[in-house]
């Protein structure tokens, strides 16, 4: 008794780098098979990763310059060698793709073990209302390269601390960071987009 809003899978930089293995009519094949409406497998809506993943070539977030809670140095360079082309590609065959976004972990700075593997994230104000802007600042920057994100998920597998990329939260601080930080952010940017 659910709508579903659409089908997909995850991008993935690991995913990207192995289709770019491929001649340039063979990739887009490949991609058409995922992704075109008429012979594919029709995919319309997948998750992205907000800085490194499992899947990722190497540990990385989108601001890895300590202590800039300002969000000054945040970036989606490294995505556009990556992600970026791969969801492109794939948007040849969906123009209307539906992206969400969901970190493993936020940058290490704002960790309390100063790793993007395992520990949870810095529970001061300082620290949360960064984090805030720098997801909003992912949704704005990812929509300014034509990008439709239309929702974000505050962290993948919050119960779960893994030797990758990886934070613990719980669900009363999920729901403290959302009603106090992140909700409050996105309404201020105009960040429309689902959490």
């Amino acid at each position: 008794y659910q709508d579903i809003d659409g089908w997909g899978g995850c991008f993935s930089e690991i995913g990207w780098q192995a289709l770019l293995s491929l001649s340039t009519a063979a990739r887009r094949a490949v991609v058409g098979e995922m992704f075109d409406p008429a012979s594919g497998c029709k995919f319309t809506l997948c998750r992205v990763p907000i800085g490194a993943s499992d899947f990722a070539l190497s540990y990385y977030s989108l601001n890895d310059s300590t202590g800039d809670y300002a969000m000054n140095n945040f970036s989606i360079a490294r995505d556009r060698q990556y992600l970026i082309p791969f969801i492109k590609a794939a948007m040849e065959f969906q123009p209307a793709l539906k992206i969400w976004g969901s970190p493993w972990t936020p940058p290490q700075w704002m960790k309390t073990n100063n790793h993007y593997a395992g520990g949870s994230i810095r529970w001061d104000p300082q620290t949360l209302t960064a984090y805030a802007l720098y997801l909003a600042k992912f949704v704005e920057s990812y929509r300014a390269e034509g990008i439709n994100v239309y929702a974000v998920f505050t962290q993948n597998e919050p119960a779960s601390e893994q030797v990758f990329p990886s934070c613990l939260w719980s669900g009363v601080t999920l729901r403290d960071f959302i009603r106090d930080y992140l909700g409050p952010t996105f309404r201020n940017r105009s960040v429309n987009a689902e959490l």
